[in-house]
């Protein structure tokens, strides 16, 4: 199944980015131990807080984690209906050979109503080494305009909700990177946070060093 595939990028990333802010690596002044608490909340996000006597931060920690995956499965479930549903309407509504075809494929035969149409223009626009060969599986012949542009709006819905199971998982990784470090604060002794300007830079901003 060939999905459109973008660089994920994660929530916390585009916060930051937003603010012209420049994270730098926690720093220590000690040699830090791990320790369970915390290796147990990157694990399942809230368990370290109920191993700490929190039980409340950890109950939060683990609702946000199964209401995340949850939505995960709801927009992976959603997707795939929606892919299906798409390739079926190809099927049907244009005589497509679905095996083996690529994601420009499919945007093709939704923007074109026949690979007579697609291969003209691309013969119109110097294109040539994009033609598709007829009679060798790539013939397609949508039996209307409002066919194809109900094909392109199931694509559409199939690429938006294969980009939100993206987006759960980066939502779900931050969920455990901040319980780790909420358990780190539970038991916090020496714990600083320094911002130092950036300047002088192609982008200026706040650096933040946390010290333990």
């Amino acid at each position: 199944m060939n999905h459109y595939r973008k660089p994920p990028i994660l929530i916390l990333m585009l916060l930051i980015m937003s603010g012209n802010l420049a994270v730098l690596s926690a720093q220590s002044t000690d040699s830090i131990m791990v320790g369970k608490p915390m290796l147990r909340s990157l694990i399942l996000p809230g368990w370290g807080e109920r191993t700490v006597g929190n039980a409340g931060r950890g109950n939060t920690f683990l609702a946000a984690e199964a209401s995340l995956w949850i939505g995960f499965g709801l927009f992976k479930a959603i997707s795939n209906r929606a892919h299906d549903e798409m390739i079926l309407k190809a099927v049907s509504q244009a005589q497509i050979n679905p095996a083996d075809k690529s994601v420009s494929y499919y945007d093709d035969i939704g923007n074109y109503n026949s690979l007579a149409d697609y291969n003209d223009q691309m013969l119109r626009d110097r294109n040539a080494y994009v033609l598709y060969p007829e009679g060798q599986g790539y013939d397609w012949q949508w039996s209307s305009v409002a066919q194809r542009q109900a094909f392109k709006d199931l694509k559409f819905k199939r690429n938006l909700y294969s980009q939100f199971t993206i987006y759960a998982l980066g939502a779900i990784t931050i969920n455990h990177m901040i319980s780790a470090i909420d358990v780190v604060w539970l038991n916090r002794s020496g714990i600083n946070l320094r911002a130092t300007p950036i300047v002088g830079s192609n982008s200026p901003g706040v650096a933040l060093t946390l010290t333990f």
